[in-house]
């Protein structure tokens, strides 16, 4: 790192998985970090980047504060969410978290700028928690106040969307690349019928998360996701293939705040379109129609 200046969510994080997995691989071998003074290395140390790949150097994960730039990389454990939340959803449990995390990269919890980052945080935080199998969740967020733009990267260490969708009989013979895009579609969910009709009334899966959550972002900037043996980025007018390799799923948000006041309005159009699309009286859960108080 020592001619490192600059550093963002995505490549830092995947980077930093790599560096892990070489290091898991590789348990004889002696790894040694080089980085010297910048504002790069001032920042890494204190959002914990060099303990997130495995250096006795800065912050500790989850040991900073944030600020109205920044969530600082935090590594989530499913289990204690689940464990967290007895007898109610675990959807109630991320949206605490969602809040919390919100509210330490915007510094505000009553704008419509702080809804939608909260809504587009809590979507693709509930999908990790109730379908990836995996047990950890990664999350690193920063906000560009100049540039009027937030990055929002979260990645699990489940199975994949392309297993998850196939174990559910979704996509039979399908490409790792075509699940993708066929995740992002409305009313797509590993979840059965039968599972749905006794879940709980607010909190259910009705596969709308990834569709509203992809379209909101794509509209106002960009929405990666990366799983399996493949990655889609998806921007106002395409979606892009990639060539890739990520156990779990990782997500990306780029989201341009300048133009958030009317999110709320804009998601109830992507419903109401996704709706249309499925016809048969199939809708999207409560909790996905609302942004929150």
């Amino acid at each position: 790192f020592t001619k490192c200046t600059f550093g963002e969510p995505l490549p830092m994080l995947l980077l930093g998985r790599e560096i892990n997995s070489l290091k898991a691989a590789n348990p004889n071998v002696d790894f040694i970090c080089r980085s010297r003074e910048s504002k790069f290395r001032g920042y890494a140390d204190h959002i914990g980047y060099f303990r997130y790949i495995g250096f006795d150097r800065g912050k500790q994960i989850g040991q900073a504060f944030g600020s109205n730039t920044y969530i600082p990389i935090q590594v989530i454990d499913i289990d204690e969410i689940k464990i967290a939340s007895g007898d109610r959803p675990y959807g109630e449990i991320v949206e605490e978290k969602s809040h919390e995390l919100t509210e330490i990269l915007l510094q505000d919890s009553r704008s419509e700028k702080f809804r939608a980052i909260r809504y587009a945080i809590r979507e693709m935080m509930r999908n990790a928690v109730e379908h990836s199998l995996g047990q950890k969740i990664v999350i690193f967020g920063q906000y560009w106040p100049a540039r009027e733009q937030a990055e929002i990267v979260i990645y699990d260490t489940g199975v994949g969307i392309a297993s998850t969708l196939t174990d559910a009989k979704i996509g039979d013979g399908l490409s790792d690349v075509e699940l993708l895009k066929v995740a992002i579609m409305p009313g797509v969910s590993s979840v059965s019928s039968a599972e749905m009709d006794w879940q709980n009334a607010l909190w259910k899966n009705s596969g709308f998360g990834l569709f509203v959550t992809s379209r909101f972002c794509s509209k106002r900037g960009v929405f990666r996701v990366i799983s399996g043996t493949a990655g889609i980025t998806v921007n106002r007018k395409t979606i892009v293939d990639h060539d890739w390799r990520f156990d779990g799923t990782c997500i990306q948000m780029k989201i341009d705040t300048a133009h958030l006041d009317e999110a709320e309005k804009d998601i109830h159009e992507i419903i109401s379109e996704g709706e249309q699309l499925l016809g048969g009286g199939k809708t999207a859960s409560k909790i996905t129609k609302s942004l929150g108080a």
